[in-house]
């Protein structure tokens, strides 16, 4: 018999604002939250933390463990989840980085880019399928008002040439943006049943220099 759980994976929700946002909607029996973390510890703690502190139940609470900043962490994330969950209704894509310094990760990509935008831009593209088996699912993209700050250096994507870690973090949040618009417009086109938004946070909800939200 199909579980009748909703299915919601959240990425980096081991601890911020994606960590309250597990436990809220795990407090709720009708969803089945998926914790996606950097590493088992850090995911095991967060299921701990929701279901002791928050009020959630550890039997519709799970994890994937996954770093963003590796590309094939990410296929591996999507074939995971495809695996051991038979549906999935909602995809969170929480998961971002403030760095310090400019930083590069083992592709070689500029590490703001690849884990706040690049990422999330792929394991969309990969769960896509999953997604549209269901009716009525959803992408949500957890954008930011600084997606206003600055326009796309499309001459200096990597910030070889320059790095300033607002303008970057903005950056990826307008490519996130924009990547939501396009995709919800495709869907659209092709009468696929995902709906995809992207929530605003207010500045309070900013990463702030710990570096992750």
């Amino acid at each position: 018999m199909p579980d009748p759980r909703r299915t919601i994976l959240i990425t980096g929700s081991t601890d911020g604002i994606g960590r309250q946002t597990a436990a809220d909607l795990a407090a709720h029996p009708e969803n089945f939250v998926i914790i996606h973390g950097r590493s088992e510890e850090k995911c095991l703690a967060a299921k701990e933390f929701i279901a002791n502190e928050c009020g959630g139940s550890r039997t519709n609470l799970d994890f994937v463990v996954a770093d963003l900043s590796v590309l094939s962490e990410v296929v591996e994330l999507a074939n995971e989840v495809e695996r051991r969950f038979p549906s999935l209704n909602v995809l969170l894509c929480n998961a971002g980085v403030l760095n310090q310094r400019r930083l590069e990760t083992k592709d070689g990509l500029e590490m703001m880019f690849q884990i706040n935008y690049l990422s999330h831009f792929y394991l969309c593209h990969l769960l896509e399928p999953l997604l549209s088996r269901q009716q009525n699912s959803r992408i949500l993209v957890i954008g930011s008002v600084l997606h206003s700050w600055t326009s796309i250096d499309w001459g200096d994507m990597m910030c070889e040439r320059e790095y300033e870690k607002y303008l970057q973090y903005s950056r990826a949040k307008l490519m996130l943006h924009l990547f939501a618009f396009t995709l919800h417009r495709r869907m659209i086109l092709a009468k696929k049943s995902v709906t995809v938004n992207v929530l605003e946070l207010g500045k309070e909800k900013e990463p702030n220099n710990n570096g992750r939200l």
